[in-house]
């Protein structure tokens, strides 16, 4: 073979990879206008600013001069069109949501700024655009001026050098079309393929708008007809009967729309749980710092609270469309029950006492220490009772009441009666047949806005779950009383239990230095793993996608992967079944790190060869466990001495603690090791008006009783009973 021929053959090869990674650069620039438009309707709820950002980014990559997205619609007169796309009564017309300002003098400058707005309707079918609302295909047209089809253009009107019009469908029903022109080249097929995700995007921004648009209409009936139903006497009998099956209809209507907008929102959740990563991963990597001065780690608790809220309210819609789907589903651990109950009513009773009102926390002194149950979605539960009864009190008191009774006939099983009750402003009877539906809240308007309206309805199908139900007794202006009775099971001995590693004491790890690879496409999240990992010894290496996690791999030979799923040039299923694949590394453990939550990606994830699934944003214990699990690691903890912290070691410095007597100290052990912290804040507080030199000893057990930090408490306090004896 002759040089030159080496030679073309060679740029040959070179023109196709440049054509190729143009064309991904297309596609990876379209998707991005794409996500932007989706995600501004989500915010807004107005399908104008999407569409406005999808038109302005379609000129752009089809350099296109001008263009036009436009929705069918059709009048109330008129003949059935029979044609296989558009089965409606009415003569079809088109009307834009997003249209180029083309205007050429003052008189169609005003008529731009007056309609473009409330947008603009064609009713004249006999042009190029009209063609494609008449046939239901795509129109070319690189010649306009000859093209039959043409309808014409106003004089001044700019010149029109090519044109192509797409329609988009739902259900073989046209829904609308796109329509742009003036590429410097013409269009062609090609074209017509690049655009199909976003024509499919187009659609989809419609038919969620219609629905919301019809869910309103629904509530709105629904509302009308509830209004005239309280007006009705008894010689309307037969008109209330007829109402009944019309309001039927409508809440049809309405829940069909709810699911719709449901799914809508849960497919949003992860471009939503992305950026919590990063806030929620560095709040606990600089909680671990124990330089931290006091005031800024209550700063950081707050920060958080704050972000953990956020998730909240998107697990919520999360949670939601896995009811509906019936894919939720528990998920038991072995807890410290008093530890549990005390975080639930800490965080509340500061809400409490934020607006004034008294908060009684009245737990059952026979409570079991260890519980073996969801702990996660019985918190979930607890804190939307406890937060609505808050929200709700202006003034009196809310109250937490915990109850356990043993199952004589059934061996460590209790049952154990959750109460929350409050002075409130009351429900009536209809408020309470409503309050357990999706997006349904009751009550003043101006506390209805501090929620999703999705809590109880979640909480009761939670409830269920536990094979029990919430129970509601109320009273307008007398207050409310929410509870339910679960039966769970005793855990015994349950320091012994792994799962209580106090993973917040943790300063590296026992043996050789571990390998650890992050493949993610995000730096934020993987600066926090590797900002958790790093300063306990591990050697953590970065990758930005499946591909380069390969080559890495191939290089490093990592003894533990975490990766994402969702990345540009390889994904993080085909980068799993790469190192299943390969002999030599089908065996190192990895770990999917993602935030998606819907099962179908972790059962995806497993299949495709992952050890496991660790949800973001990432849980420190979490991650902890999973390394103990699979690397079989020996954690180094903190000694005593360094148990102390900062915060306290200054205060040695200024102050001697001085403990109480050997009999006082031997009781509050006692109760540390059942993990009684009520008990033990509640005794020690009692000594401060015995001896005010005991100020300093019952400030440190308080602090280490409130943070729950229940292995330092107990080494606290076994150091002075040592030095006593």
């Amino acid at each position: 073979m002759e040089i030159s021929d080496l030679t073309t053959d060679h740029n040959t090869e070179l023109l196709k990879i440049k054509e190729a990674l143009r064309q991904q650069e297309k596609s990876t620039k379209l998707l991005e206008a794409i996500t932007l438009a989706q995600s501004q309707f989500i915010v807004e709820s107005n399908p104008r600013i999407a569409f406005n950002v999808l038109l302005d980014n379609l000129l752009i990559l089809t350099e296109s001069e001008y263009g036009f997205i436009g929705e069918m619609h059709y009048t109330e007169a008129g003949d059935i069109d029979m044609t296989t796309h558009m089965k409606v009564r009415g003569n079809p017309y088109l009307k834009t949501h997003a249209i180029t300002n083309i205007a050429w003098n003052e008189e169609t400058r005003a008529f731009y700024e007056e309609n473009a707005p409330k947008g603009m309707e064609f009713h004249n079918l006999k042009t190029l655009f009209g063609a494609v609302i008449v046939t239901g295909e795509p129109v070319i047209s690189n010649s306009p001026t000859t093209d039959p089809r043409r309808g014409g253009i106003p004089d001044g009107h700019p010149p029109l050098n090519a044109f192509l019009g797409l329609p988009f469908y739902s259900n073989k029903q046209l829904v609308g079309m796109v329509g742009i022109a003036n590429r410097p080249n013409g269009y062609d097929e090609s074209v017509i393929a690049y655009l199909q995700p976003f024509l499919a995007t187009c659609t989809n921004l419609i038919e969620s708008h219609r629905n919301y648009k019809r869910r309103e209409q629904a509530e709105t009936a629904l509302r009308q007809s509830q209004e005239l139903l309280q007006k009705a006497n008894e010689e309307l009998e037969i008109r209330v009967e007829q109402r009944t099956e019309q309001l039927r209809q409508a809440k049809i209507t309405a829940d069909s729309a709810n699911k719709a907008k449901s799914e809508f929102l849960a497919n949003m959740s992860h471009e939503l749980r992305t950026p919590l990563n990063g806030i929620l991963g560095y709040a606990q990597i600089i909680k671990r710092s124990q330089s931290l001065p006091e005031s800024h780690r209550k700063g950081i608790d707050i920060i958080q609270q704050c972000a953990s809220h956020l998730l909240t309210l998107i697990n919520d819609i999360l949670d939601l469309s896995k009811i509906e789907a019936r894919k939720m589903e528990l998920h038991p651990i072995n807890f410290h029950f008093p530890s549990f109950l005390e975080g639930v009513a800490e965080i509340c009773k500061i809400r409490a006492e934020q607006k004034g009102i008294a908060f009684l926390y009245q737990p059952d002194p026979q409570l079991p220490i260890g519980l073996f149950a969801d702990e996660k979605r019985l918190r979930q539960v607890l804190i939307n009772l406890l937060s609505n009864a808050t929200k709700f009190t202006d003034q009196g008191s809310v109250t937490f009441r915990i109850q356990s009774h043993p199952i004589t006939n059934q061996d460590l099983v209790h049952k154990i009666c959750f109460e929350v009750e409050d002075t409130g402003v009351g429900l009536t009877q209809e408020q309470i047949e409503k309050i357990f539906l999706p997006f349904e809240q009751v009550g003043d308007t101006k506390k209805q806005a501090e929620g999703t309206g999705l809590g109880l309805a979640i909480s009761q199908n939670i409830v269920s779950l536990m094979n029990s139900k919430i129970q509601v007794k109320s009273y307008p202006q007398q207050g409310s009383s929410f509870w339910f009775e679960v039966q769970l099971h005793e855990v015994k001995n349950l320091f012994e239990d792994s799962n209580l590693t106090d993973f917040s004491a943790i300063v590296g790890y026992e043996g050789t230095k571990q390998k650890i690879l992050v493949v993610d496409d995000k730096w934020e999240n993987r600066s926090v793993i590797s900002n958790l990992l790093a300063p306990l010894g591990f050697d953590v290496i970065e990758a930005s996608d499946g591909q380069e996690g390969l080559e890495i791999t191939a290089k490093y030979q990592p003894d533990l992967i975490i990766t994402d799923l969702v990345m540009p040039v390889m994904d993080g299923f085909n980068f799993i079944k790469n190192i299943r694949q390969s002999p030599k590394f089908k065996d190192i453990v990895i770990v999917v790190s993602s935030a998606s939550v819907f099962e179908t990606d972790q059962y995806k994830s497993i299949d495709a060869g992952a050890n496991d699934f660790l949800v973001k944003p990432i849980q420190v214990d979490m991650l902890f466990r999973l390394l103990s699990k699979f690397l079989k690691i020996n954690w180094i903890y903190r000694s005593n001495n360094q148990n102390i912290d900062k915060t306290f070691t200054t205060q040695l410095q200024s102050q001697i603690i001085i403990p109480p007597a050997q009999e006082i100290l031997q009781n509050l052990y006692q109760l540390a090791k059942k993990g009684d912290i009520y008990a033990v804040i509640n005794e020690v507080n009692k000594l401060e008006d015995t001896d005010t030199n005991l100020i300093p000893f019952i400030q440190k057990v308080t602090q280490l009783g409130q943070n729950f930090q229940i292995k330092l408490l107990r080494d606290f306090l076994k150091t002075f009973i040592d030095e006593l004896q």
